[in-house]
């Protein structure tokens, strides 16, 4: 079938309004064929390849991000940074994840989900299963998440055995207070030891040691002596950025040790 590009002058599905609900609602019922004409009357190729709209959500935020959450469903790759995404948000396009076989890469950097939002994500794997054909990388840096967040991101790696790349960079893992709470972190760890599959992990600037960028806060050992015993566990891990978690000389060096006894994992913590 023949598809039209929408008129110059129209909004892409990114921008719709409340206008167009009616016809997102018609067009959900039809399944698949309107989502791929959503792509296409957009001027995108329905190949199964990346959809990029890095800063582009905008119009009727319900409406816009009902109609992404339909493209979903048929595309690959989705990057979704920077585009001040909030909780209720992330749990109405988390439920594309349970819709499709074909989505393998989703990027919310630099969102506002929250918590609640990674653990709407959690929910969605937990209860789809989806193996193999599921979800292989999350990225979820700057997105406000806490210690609730990192149990939930162990709830993602223990569901989607598929998920071979996590970035969780910028999220203060441990609490925004100043005295640290590590079960999230290890929870997260002890989950990544367990993967066969998760080979890239980013922790970067995580508060990995209890202490945040500007030094507030108290030391503690305990979730970086998890990832110690993590490295050198972990059977998939290849990569791991700890850098910006101001890690004491002591785990640096039992750090170095166990990674050279893996051939093949590098380790960033400088």
């Amino acid at each position: 079938k023949e598809w039209r590009p929408f008129p110059a002058d129209a909004q892409p599905p990114w921008r719709w309004t409340a206008w167009w609900n009616n016809t997102l609602a018609l067009g959900i019922e039809l399944g698949d064929s309107f989502r791929h004409g959503l792509l296409r009357c957009a001027g995108l190729l329905c190949d199964g390849s990346n959809l990029d709209l890095e800063r582009c959500l905008g119009g009727d935020r319900e409406t816009s991000v009902a109609a992404v959450t339909e493209m979903l469903r048929v595309v690959t790759s989705v990057n979704l940074s920077q585009n001040e995404i909030m909780p209720h948000e992330c749990e109405v396009l988390a439920d594309a994840l349970s819709g499709t076989s074909s989505l393998t890469e989703l990027n919310l950097d630099h969102n506002q989900i929250g918590n609640e939002g990674v653990q709407a994500l959690a929910r969605v794997l937990q209860s789809s299963r989806r193996g193999k054909a599921g979800l292989k990388s999350l990225q979820v840096c700057e997105n406000k998440l806490g210690v609730d967040g990192a149990k939930a991101l162990a709830l993602c790696v223990e569901s989607c055995v598929s998920l071979t790349k996590l970035h969780i960079a910028g999220n203060e893992l441990t609490g925004y207070h100043n005295s640290p709470d590590m079960s999230g972190v290890i929870e997260l760890i002890d989950a990544v030891e367990n993967s066969s599959s998760m080979s890239d992990l980013n922790l970067q600037g995580c508060r990995l040691s209890g202490v945040d960028k500007y030094g507030r806060g108290k030391l503690v050992d305990a979730g970086l002596d998890a990832i110690v015993n993590a490295v050198s566990k972990a059977p998939a891990l290849a990569k791991l950025n700890l850098r910006g978690n101001h890690i004491a000389d002591s785990i640096k060096s039992r750090l170095q040790l166990a990674a050279k006894q893996r051939r093949g994992l590098e380790i960033l913590l400088a």
